[in-house]
């Protein structure tokens, strides 16, 4: 499918220059380099086409695509690690608010242990951090999901039985 078929943002071109000029992370329209590997998610059977690919690199980037959206009525979708199978991670038309780059994963021990994940982790980030203090975190079985969508919608794995899912 060729990217002319993408419905062009309901910004003016800008407002959309001013938002990608205050972003950190890239700001991707249909005409841009990139966007149409970015557009993408783990479920090849979901073909939609945003307007708008806000790939934010920390919370400021989070709060400046939020507040764009709002001003400029556009659907959102967000994106975290993009292992998504309904496909919910993208839409058509709007903005998606893209955390696959924020993959921070912080352990602290002198919490017990208290992991603090960025939106875009998935379970692979979370497992190489997490070994490295003897820890083991009740989540999914496959590597390459995304901890937020996991968590939010419960998070059955093989810890389970003894520690509870991950929204636990």
């Amino acid at each position: 499918m060729s990217s002319s078929t993408a419905t062009e943002p309901k910004a003016d071109e800008a407002a959309l220059q001013a938002f990608a000029m205050q972003m950190r992370g890239p700001v991707l329209t249909p005409e841009h380099p990139g966007y149409e590997e970015a557009r993408l998610i783990w479920n090849g059977l979901i073909d939609r086409r945003p307007a708008i690919i806000a790939q934010c690199s920390g919370a400021a980037d989070v709060v400046d695509a939020v507040n764009f959206a709002r001003e400029h009525d556009l659907l959102v979708s967000i994106r975290g690690g993009g292992h998504n199978v309904s496909g919910n991670a993208v839409n058509d038309e709007g903005i998606v608010i893209d955390l696959s780059q924020m993959r921070g994963v912080h352990v602290d021990p002198s919490t017990g242990g208290r992991v603090r994940v960025q939106g875009g982790a998935t379970l692979g980030d979370v497992d190489r951090e997490t070994q490295l203090f003897g820890l083991a975190v009740p989540a999914g079985v496959v590597s390459t999901t995304g901890v937020a969508g996991l968590t939010l919608h419960g998070g059955a794995g093989h810890l389970r039985r003894k520690h509870g899912l991950t929204i636990d």
